[in-house]
């Protein structure tokens, strides 16, 4: 996950103090849902995924975005 650092004039790096969205990696949608990191790249490969943000050569999602992709793939159970 891209973490925030301060900066001498207050501001988050990542930028979240100017509105700038939680940014993950692969490796930490791994971490969060089990999904390896392999299956993400695929998913993004054939756009079935949730949409990605690429900053030079690394690719990332808003965490937004990731949960709201994971909740529109939630089944309903019989109760």
């Amino acid at each position: 996950m891209v973490t925030a650092t301060s900066t001498p004039s207050g501001h988050d790096a990542a930028g979240s103090a100017q509105g700038f969205p939680e940014l993950l990696s692969f490796p930490d949608l791994e971490q969060m849902t089990g999904i390896p990191q392999s299956t993400w790249r695929w998913m993004r490969h054939k756009g079935t995924g949730p949409k990605t943000i690429k900053i030079g050569r690394r690719v990332y999602v808003d965490k937004s975005d990731a949960l709201d992709w994971l909740n529109s793939h939630r089944e309903e159970t019989a109760a």
